[in-house]
This record gives C-alpha cells, structure tokens and sequence, in this order.
C-alpha cells in the first residue's frame, strides 16, 4: 500500500514534470486549508529536487500561480455552474470546506474583475499566490480532483471566457441578457 508521504511525492513529481512551479507547504497549527505557508524555498519544476523535497517530510503540495495557470476560488454553490462554463474539461480541485478551486489561463482580464468577482464570493488567486493541491490533507478534509488534470489534458479554461460569462448579467430563465 502506498503512503501518504509517497502519495505527495508522487504527485509534486507529476506536477513538477508537467512544468507546474510547485513548492512545498508547512502546516499551520491546527491544519485548517488557510494559513498554511511556504516551507522557505522557492517554487521548482525539477523533478529531483520534488522527489528531494518530499523523500522524509509529508509537506503538503502548492502549486504556483502566475505564468502558466492562475485559480478561481468558487463557493460550491457554484461550483457547478462554473465548472459547466469551462465545458467540464478543465481542473479543478475540490476540498472539505464546501470550495472548488477552477484552473484557469492567467490574464489581466480576470485581475480587472477581481472586486466584481468578489461580489458573487468568487476569489482570485494568481500573482504567485500559492494554491494547496491534491493530495495534501487538511483539517477541513483531503484535497481532491473533481476533475484530474490528466482527464483535462493538463490544461486551463480560458479566464476571459469564463470571467465574462461570470459577469454577463442573465435572465430569470438563465439566458444572458
């Protein structure tokens, strides 16, 4: 059976492989999803400083935003919808507190709505913030794919798309007005 710890490392080493900058997380007192940090090294892509990384700590698993994706922090009310907008082949990643976390391209279009976005509980996460990836464990409950990135070709929704469906006012029969 395979361990937790070998579990992580195997999947910052997939990530990594794939070009996602990873960096490994320190879990904060309490291990809720929040507040987890850095573990003091910057973001890699190289397979054998992962491996190294996660060889004797189960650090959890952060993936990068900036350059290649950027993540938008949904409710899982709208989860759902917002999944169904990206044509429900995009990542994204699921947790135990009721939030889905939606790859998306990284674009100044998405930054610019960041505080309409706000508004219906949407959060940006882009910039270099980091984003707790499956298969770290929380508090709140295991990361998880809803949809794996292998499933979505290890690719991104395009976030101009999506912050514009997000923000076209609709109809009460759902069509956009």
């Amino acid at each position: 059976m395979v361990s937790y710890q070998e579990n992580l490392q195997t999947m910052a080493v997939e990530y990594a492989e794939r070009g996602w900058p990873i960096v490994p997380m320190l879990e904060p007192v309490g291990g809720s999803a929040a507040g987890w940090i850095a573990a003091g090294v910057g973001p890699s892509t190289d397979r054998a400083t992962a491996v190294a990384w996660w060889q004797e700590v189960p650090y959890g698993v952060g993936l990068v935003t900036g350059k290649l994706f950027e993540f938008l922090d949904v409710p899982g009310r709208l989860g759902p919808r917002v999944h169904a907008m990206c044509g429900r082949s995009v990542p994204v990643i699921g947790s135990g507190d009721d939030r889905w976390l939606v790859m998306v391209t990284p674009s100044s279009a998405l930054k610019n709505a960041r505080q309409a976005l706000h508004w219906i509980d949407i959060r940006v996460r882009c910039d270099g913030a980091v984003v707790l990836a499956p298969p770290t464990r929380t508090a709140d409950g295991d990361l998880f794919w809803h949809l794996h990135p292998h499933e979505a070709k290890w690719q991104p929704a395009d976030s101009r798309l999506i912050a514009r469906a997000l923000l076209t006012p609709t109809t009460s029969n759902g069509a956009s007005q």
